[in-house]
């Protein structure tokens, strides 16, 4: 069963396709809707304030990974701007199961956000992860998925990888 976008899910994807035009780089891709879900979504500015990244921070982050450009677009930006691969397969696949395991009948923003860190490869996820921040327990926070503490260890392994990208979560081998 297809899932359809939210009023604020709309609303977040045209202001990420603004902020792409400001920011001169001519197509909407992750770090786009990252920005702007956080500028419109007040709870989710607050999850980055919380794990110490201010919303300024990380827009200069973005921008630190993927600068304005000088140049004029080479396709006609007129009306929609193209999508990056990445942020349409993760809009088509890994958002809809988001939305789907939460039980929600649209897509939210936060479930864009959430999809964003388990995929855990883009610009956003890789500035958080820059600034040491755990993205799948940001994911969890986001989620309201209260995390239980992991047991002290006397050193040497244990737990799980928790920076992101869910291919990568496996256990420790010590």
């Amino acid at each position: 069963m297809a899932i359809n976008n939210s009023e604020a899910t709309e609303r977040v994807i045209a202001r990420a396709n603004q902020l792409s035009r400001s920011w001169k780089h001519y197509y909407l891709g992750i770090e786009h809707f990252f920005a702007a879900a956080c500028q419109l979504d007040r709870s989710l500015a607050d999850a980055l304030e919380d794990v110490g990244v201010p919303l300024s921070e990380l827009e200069e982050g973005i921008l630190e990974f993927v600068p304005s450009s000088d140049d004029e677009p080479m396709w006609d930006i007129s009306e929609k701007l193209p999508e990056t691969p990445r942020y349409s397969r993760l809009m088509k696949t890994m958002v809809p199961e988001e939305a789907e395991s939460e039980q929600a009948l649209r897509v939210e923003p936060k479930h864009v956000i959430t999809a964003i860190l388990r995929e855990g490869r883009s610009v956003p996820c890789r500035f958080l992860i820059s600034r040491d921040v755990d993205l799948l327990a940001l994911r969890d926070s986001i989620r309201g998925v209260r995390r239980p503490e992991a047991p002290k260890s006397s050193g040497g392994g244990g737990g799980f990888f928790s920076r992101g990208g869910d291919k990568n979560m496996t256990a420790d081998e010590p």
